[in-house]
């Protein structure tokens, strides 16, 4: 059985090389960034999986952030330029 559950998050963008991060692409779950990999709160397990109506897309909990809460998805984006362009969204 699938869980599903419909929550307003808060969503962001963060890129390999981030203040403070180590520029090695390795996220806390010990896989590689690629793209639809997110960012996500304690309480998320990593496999949990975020469909984003807004973007029509879905994306998988396979990293961690400090200032990740379990309202807040940060997306993993190749690029800073993006990440910045993409901001702040719910």
């Amino acid at each position: 059985m699938v869980a599903v559950a419909v929550i307003t998050m808060t969503l962001t963008a963060y890129t390999d090389c981030d203040p403070g991060m180590r520029c090695d692409g390795i996220m806390a779950s010990g896989l590689t960034t690629f793209d639809d990999a997110v960012a996500c709160g304690p309480t998320w397990p990593f496999g949990t999986v975020f469909f984003v109506p807004s973007m029509g897309r879905s994306f998988v909990c396979l990293d961690r952030g400090s200032a990740i809460g379990d309202d807040h998805l940060d997306l993993w984006m190749q690029h800073r330029s993006l990440a910045l362009e993409f901001g702040v969204q719910q």
